[in-house]
């Protein structure tokens, strides 16, 4: 609901949907009416079906880094068009199971000197990247409505964790992996991945984090390294298939 809420303002910014403002409303009050206080204080929006992720086994209800993190993105818009102060309150009590370890109900995890904020919160850790950015992308905007340090805080140990884990997910200097599957990300993921990556390079001056997304823009390759990437692509993709029905069995 979040992220289609976002395409809605989108459409709606663009002159593409002339509804789309008061679309985007209502899947806010949505998210509103639908948030789940815990005893921590935190407000969550748990995800109520089972899901495998590789080798990681979620069950219903768990939470997710993406789902906050769109949900925050969405609040703080919201709030730009109607100030009412209780959608950036909801937004900030989102922002507690950033601070919070996966082992103690978070979506935490510590990367170096730095954080990691995980879209799926389980063991072994899938560590999908996209989500990871989204995440972070929503933390970014809520610092940049309240200019609250506390929030800039949590970006900045996102990014720093974030530098220190990019190069398991890159193949090569060309391409991205999927997480720890073991196998390439799709184009449209690595598509994703390069795009996300530029906008967080951009809001906090990485030029680290710029030179990985420009590395995997699939522009970039030559005809040789694109047939590279569909091989390996195939073969790690099949392998993991592989590996997932030997473990259902």
């Amino acid at each position: 609901m979040a992220w289609y809420s976002l395409i809605s303002l989108e459409r709606w910014l663009r002159g593409d949907d002339p509804a789309g403002r008061d679309v985007f409303l209502r899947q806010v009050e949505w998210l509103t009416a639908h948030a789940v206080q815990r005893q921590d204080q935190s407000a969550i929006w748990p995800l109520t079906f089972d899901w495998q992720e590789g080798a990681c086994s979620l069950r219903a209800p768990w939470i997710s880094s993406m789902v906050q993190g769109l949900v925050i993105s969405s609040l703080v818009r919201a709030y730009r068009i109607t100030a009412e102060p209780r959608l950036l309150d909801l937004a900030a009590r989102a922002t507690r199971v950033f601070e919070i370890d996966v082992q103690k109900g978070g979506v935490r995890t510590v990367e170096g000197e730095g954080a990691m904020y995980e879209e799926y919160p389980g063991f072994p850790l899938p560590r999908v990247l996209d989500g990871f950015l989204f995440s972070l992308l929503g933390l970014y905007d809520l610092w940049m409505e309240t200019d609250d340090p506390h929030f800039f805080q949590l970006f900045a140990a996102g990014t720093r964790g974030l530098r220190q884990a990019l190069p398991r997910w890159d193949y090569r200097g060309k391409w991205s992996w999927y997480g720890s599957h073991g196998y390439l990300s799709p184009p449209h993921y690595n598509k994703l991945n390069s795009v996300l990556l530029t906008t967080i390079a951009g809001l906090s001056g990485d030029v680290l984090l710029q030179d990985y997304a420009a590395a995997w823009a699939p522009t970039r390759l030559s005809p040789l390294s694109r047939a590279e990437i569909f091989v390996v692509f195939q073969y790690t993709k099949n392998r993991s298939r592989l590996r997932r029905l030997l473990r259902r069995r």
